[in-house]
């Protein structure tokens, strides 16, 4: 009788590769089953329990034991964000965010201000507050804001919120900035103005202008300053078509936030 044929295997063999070897070859294949294969296990027996589906996420639920549960598509954007401000990105925590600003609280310039602005509508006694802005003259109205930490201290944008009484035709609005640290002189010189052009629709209607262009704070701001913003009107631009006085009643600044809190 010819002798058996005995053939050993290393424990990083392919079950399946050592079995048709050994097969092909006529050969009795020796296993440690103690080294080759995965002992039986509970977890891995109760995740082979669960039933997949597409969606979804097998989790423990005690020793031994598993489930499945929904994996959303949303959930997924979050797990393959590489980092904490990736993640808060993709919940919106962090970005663009806007403020928005009443024309009360500006204040008007000493020279070359905006008029003071209050009316009650007739029909429905609705109350108007803001300012009047010269179809001639440009004027402007200033704010001091403490912008939240949160803020990356690069460039905003603004939109107006607006109307008129009479009239017809465009005008253009601009807001330009500066920032002020700690010990700073307050009188310096400001940023560079950026514009936006709206149009009149009808008369005490409210309008909405566009978003301006990137506006750069002057004198390079940090976390903690005091900004200085100034919104003026400028008759002078041959854009700006509207002879009578522009009602100020509103303006929202877009800022870019970096952190999910101000701590």
């Amino acid at each position: 009788m010819a002798d058996a044929k005995t053939s050993t295997f290393s424990t990083t063999t392919d079950l399946t590769n050592l079995l048709l070897t050994g097969v092909q070859g006529g050969a009795n294949v020796n296993v440690n089953a103690g080294t080759a294969l995965q002992p039986k296990d509970a977890e891995l027996t109760a995740l082979a329990g669960l039933s997949s589906a597409a969606n979804k996420l097998p989790y423990f639920t005690g020793v031994g034991t598993a489930a499945v549960t929904d994996l959303t598509a949303f959930a997924r954007t979050l797990l393959d964000d590489a980092d904490a401000v990736s993640m808060l990105t993709t919940l919106g925590i962090i970005g663009t965010q806007e403020i928005w600003l009443p024309a009360a609280s500006f204040i008007a310039r000493s020279t070359n201000g905006a008029d003071n602005y209050l009316v009650e509508l007739a029909t429905n006694d609705v109350m108007l507050r803001g300012y009047a802005f010269s179809g001639t003259t440009a004027e402007a109205v200033q704010i001091m804001l403490g912008l939240p930490k949160q803020w990356n201290t690069s460039t905003i944008t603004f939109r107006t919120y607006w109307t008129y009484t009479s009239g017809s035709g465009g005008v253009v609005w601009s807001m330009r900035g500066r920032a002020v640290s700690d010990d700073d002189a307050m009188d310096g010189s400001w940023g560079t103005a950026q514009t936006v052009t709206d149009s009149t629709i009808t008369a005490n209607d409210m309008h909405i202008s566009p978003v301006s262009s990137a506006i750069t704070i002057g004198n390079t701001p940090i976390t903690g300053d005091m900004v200085f913003l100034e919104l003026g009107r400028v008759p002078s631009d041959g854009s700006d078509t509207l002879s009578t006085d522009a009602i100020l009643l509103g303006v929202k600044i877009f800022i870019t936030t970096s952190a999910g809190n101000d701590a």
